[in-house]
């Protein structure tokens, strides 16, 4: 899998075109024109948008260094869902989900798709940290028939029902998008251990003004904002190739 990154950040990697390099930056630059980034579109008053985020960067600091002494301390032959488990929830309760919901089924057609986790109607499918996001895992309970990431993927090119999903193994995080009207897949991957293990908080701030709740709080996925910034970058490329035609001629 090819990936990009073009934001002078060392842990975000992109691939496809849900949420490219382009509106990844005016995120991380917090540009208004974008839409969604007052603090009031992530439940926040005033200036608390920037607060909030430094005190889930602190908070979750020293859970991330509880959960490296768990991989420390797992004996062999042991599950890692577990340690993993506990280190998510810690995490999107930081960023705004509070408890997930778990054990979630998609229908697709006539195929169910089996997610460890959800919010509201956004699959979360979390794995060990042991666990590949890209390769079957045979005899491991939601890497076993299918990759992690593939069965996302699968689940939400699948149902008509479902746009944005998430797939984790507690070291790194991806957003994943309904792909079925795309070329190639996409998604956009937060390396939670570098972001972690080398005090990154750009990256972090980033990560949190992407995956924060509110980004997925929204009667139909269509009003996402997650959606409504893919279809921003759409805009942009469209906006791009016009002016590129429009120099030719």
């Amino acid at each position: 899998m090819s990936r990009k990154n073009n934001l002078g950040l060392t842990a975000i990697l992109t691939d496809g075109a849900i949420l490219p390099p382009s509106v990844l930056q005016r995120i991380h630059q917090e540009d208004k024109s974008l839409g969604g980034l007052e603090p009031v579109d992530y439940g926040y008053s005033g200036n608390k948008l920037r607060e909030a985020a430094s005190r889930a960067w602190e908070a979750l600091r020293g859970s991330w260094q509880v959960f490296k002494l768990e991989q420390i301390r797992l004996t062999t032959g042991a599950s890692s869902y577990p340690a993993s488990l506990k280190w998510l929830n810690q995490v999107f309760r930081e960023i705004g989900y509070g408890s997930l919901t778990a054990k979630y089924v998609v229908q697709a057609n006539d195929t169910e798709y089996s997610i460890s986790h959800s919010y509201k109607n956004v699959p979360i499918h979390i794995v060990g940290w042991e666990i590949d996001l890209d390769k079957r895992t045979p005899g491991v309970k939601g890497a076993a028939a299918l990759p992690p990431h593939g069965l996302v993927q699968l689940a939400l090119n699948g149902s008509d029902k479902h746009l944005w999903g998430f797939v984790t193994n507690g070291l790194r995080f991806r957003i994943l998008r309904d792909s079925k009207s795309l070329s190639r897949i996409s998604l956009v991957e937060f390396d939670l251990e570098a972001i972690f293990d080398g005090e990154l908080y750009d990256e972090f701030l980033l990560f949190f003004l992407v995956c924060h709740a509110s980004r997925v709080q929204a009667e139909i996925p269509s009003e996402f904002w997650l959606e409504k910034w893919s279809n921003a970058a759409v805009e942009d490329g469209k906006r791009a190739l016009k002016s590129l035609r429009n120099g030719v001629q």
